[in-house]
């Protein structure tokens, strides 16, 4: 398995820049309210936000895998 360690540096200079693009859809959400872009402007604003928050998730060790028995057997192509 190829893992790519992120430093802490690293992860809040990513959250930042996230942030700062969050940020700038939120203003642009403000400057053109109604617009036919609001849709997609939104759509963008929960994407990012959901992202911010699987960075923080990752970054706490929040994540692991599951694997089942059956799932394993699976890939080992047991029966």
């Amino acid at each position: 398995m190829n893992k790519t360690a992120l430093t802490t540096d690293q992860i809040k200079a990513e959250r930042s820049a996230l942030n700062s693009r969050i940020n700038m859809l939120q203003e642009t959400q403000k400057a053109i309210p109604g617009s036919q872009y609001a849709d997609q402007i939104e759509d963008l604003i929960k994407t990012a936000l959901d992202l911010s928050g699987a960075i923080d998730t990752i970054a706490h060790g929040g994540v692991c895998l599951l694997y089942t028995s059956d799932a394993a057997d699976d890939l080992l192509c047991v029966d």
